[in-house]
């Protein structure tokens, strides 16, 4: 079943008419994914899925996968079969979020990552840096910014999971809920997380 009313997905199904009745065909959809916002937040860019009735319940983990899915039924409905890319995810969309600095994060991307890799063929999180242009940079080492390093470049565990993830090999051995076993020519890569 959808985690989202279809109402959460208008902006993509008023996109989706106007290029049917226009005649454009679509090379991909470039769309924002973040679990969790704050309900009250009315400001948030439309191209965005989220879960706008609630902050963090105990399925966020599953939300990027549940909305791919969601998304694609609806480009399903509409017979369009480009592909879609996410250019921007992360937890949330706030620079001001603790999660972000601790060990959380890094079980968290490495789970969607691998949970997702067959599912999408553009995932790029939000952001590198602590520094960006859409909120202040606070002159606490850790303030919950949106990056994978602090502004003065220390490596957050977000950042340890793509270090880590990138050290797995191509070819995928076996993978569950919480590890993937790669391999690289002779060797094996095996990724634990919780």
């Amino acid at each position: 079943p959808s985690l989202l009313p279809i109402n959460k997905f208008q902006w993509l199904n008023d996109f989706l008419k106007f290029c049917e009745s226009n005649f454009i065909d679509l090379d991909f959809i470039a769309c924002n994914v973040y679990a969790y916002t704050d309900p009250k937040n009315t400001s948030l860019p439309l191209q965005l899925f989220n879960r706008s009735d609630e902050f963090l319940s105990i399925n966020a983990e599953n939300f990027l996968m549940d909305s791919i899915s969601d998304a694609k039924e609806i480009l399903k409905k509409y017979s369009v079969t480009a592909p879609i890319f996410i250019t921007e995810w992360n937890l949330s969309p706030y620079t001001n979020d603790y999660n972000r600095d601790t060990c959380f994060l890094s079980s968290y991307i490495a789970y969607n990552i691998v949970n997702n890799i067959d599912n999408i063929p553009i995932l790029t999180f939000w952001s590198l840096s602590d520094i960006i242009e859409e909120g202040l940079t606070e002159s606490k080492l850790f303030h919950g910014g949106l990056g994978l390093l602090t502004y003065n470049r220390l490596k957050k565990p977000s950042y340890n999971a793509f270090s880590f993830l990138s050290k797995l090999g191509n070819d995928i051995i076996e993978r569950g809920d919480d590890y993937i076993v790669t391999s690289k020519g002779n060797k094996y890569q095996i990724l634990l997380y919780t």
